[in-house]
């Protein structure tokens, strides 16, 4: 052997494996700026490609998992929680994270053993603890009943596969009218694709069924409704003339984050911008909607204004709002018709509605009960929904 050519074998070895280190430096970078601009799916996709080269440290373990509950993949979220529980110099909101994508996932006892361990580490959230794994012990007695409350059916022709739809109104006796992000072009306006999905922005469909309860293919709604941006959960009055929506709107940040995520568009390269959410009206002349006005209580300077629900007479309008005063991260208003046509001064729902969690998603039925979604109150984890009698709902006559 030449014992000359070692120090040239030595150095060649070194810059190969170098090389991996390298790549997977370049690959964290480019996921922390999609991180940093709120593009969660795109932030993973860069992830997976750095982890697979090298071994993430804990604020990268956190943020991969972060990535994953805020995407709502759930399974893989508690996988990469469970790793991140158990690395030195983890916060202790992991354990509190890792327990949520548990319950979300239907292992209730596993979620009720890391509640108990987030209150020993953190004593000042003993009694959130407390309730959430009271409502773990809830969960096991529903799910070991023997008949089922309710079955649900998946309609077939409305939705999409890979894609989410939601958000369903009657819209007259045959139709309906509903939030999707499958993505259609119209009118020379691409969907466009939103960052913390991956999948195109929320817009505004319609469907109608036949006289034998088929339903024909969906159909975007007019330009008009459906903007650049996040366009979803609307509510019409009875006679079906006049429509209320949600939109988002990119204004100036002022304080981190925002509570519902749907508010979140796609920014500049600079970070001091965020998306609220506003309520706008339109009104239907012949088959297009026109006259979009803008709710009188939006306020995108200050908070989030959005998933309106009229009840049935239209005198009353529930929404969603995180302005300040409320009782937990999103709460559920409500607002009077007045005679002269517009809408009084909005009034939180009260302590039998609103929890410290996140309320969302009002819809009222014809017999004027609210349905809602709330990861406040005791239910299976997630956003569950949840109902209140007209009776007892604030506002009523």
């Amino acid at each position: 052997m030449n014992f000359r050519h070692i120090p040239l074998y030595l150095t060649a070895a070194l810059m190969l494996g170098a090389a991996p280190v390298a790549e997977a430096q370049q690959e964290l970078r480019k996921a922390n700026k999609h991180y940093e601009k709120f593009e969660f799916a795109l932030a993973l996709e860069q992830y997976k490609k750095a982890s697979e080269k090298r071994k993430p440290d804990v604020k990268t373990a956190e943020r991969i998992a972060d990535s994953y509950r805020l995407t709502r993949q759930t399974v893989e979220a508690e996988r990469w929680y469970a790793q991140v529980v158990a690395m030195p110099g983890r916060d202790p909101q992991n354990i509190y994270h890792y327990a949520e994508a548990l319950r979300s996932n239907g292992k209730y006892e596993e979620a009720k053993q890391q509640y108990m361990q987030w209150a020993e580490e953190v004593p000042q959230k003993d009694e959130r603890a407390q309730h959430l794994m009271a409502s773990c012990d809830k969960a096991i007695s529903w799910t070991n009943q023997k008949m089922p409350l309710a079955e649900v059916q998946r309609l077939s022709g409305l939705n999409v596969q890979g894609f989410s739809d939601f958000s369903p109104m009657n819209y007259g006796k045959d139709a309906i009218i509903f939030t999707s992000d499958r993505g259609v072009d119209q009118e020379g306006i691409s969907a466009g694709t939103y960052g913390w999905t991956g999948r195109p922005y929320l817009q505004l469909f319609m469907a109608s069924r036949d006289g034998n309860g088929n339903w024909g293919k969906p159909t975007a709604l007019h330009e008009m409704i459906n903007d650049q941006y996040h366009n979803a959960t609307a509510s019409a009055t009875e006679d079906g003339q006049t429509l209320y929506f949600t939109r988002t709107q990119l204004v100036q940040q002022r304080k981190s984050g925002n509570a519902d995520p749907t508010s979140w568009v796609e920014k500049s390269q600079v970070n001091e911008y965020i998306n609220r959410l506003e309520i706008y009206s339109s009104k239907k002349q012949g088959a297009t909607w026109t006259d979009i006005k803008p709710f009188a209580f939006n306020n995108v300077a200050e908070y989030s204004v959005g998933h309106p629900a009229l009840s049935p007479d239209g005198k009353i309008m529930y929404f969603v709002s995180d302005m300040p005063g409320g009782m937990g991260e999103t709460d559920i208003y409500y607002t009077l018709r007045q005679p002269d046509g517009s809408w009084g001064e909005p009034v939180n729902a009260g302590i039998l509605i609103n929890t410290s969690g996140r309320e969302s998603f009002p819809y009222v039925d014809q017999n004027g009960k609210l349905y809602f979604s709330s990861d406040g109150h005791m239910g299976m984890g997630g956003l569950d929904i949840f109902a209140a009698e007209a009776s007892t709902l604030p506002g009523r006559p």
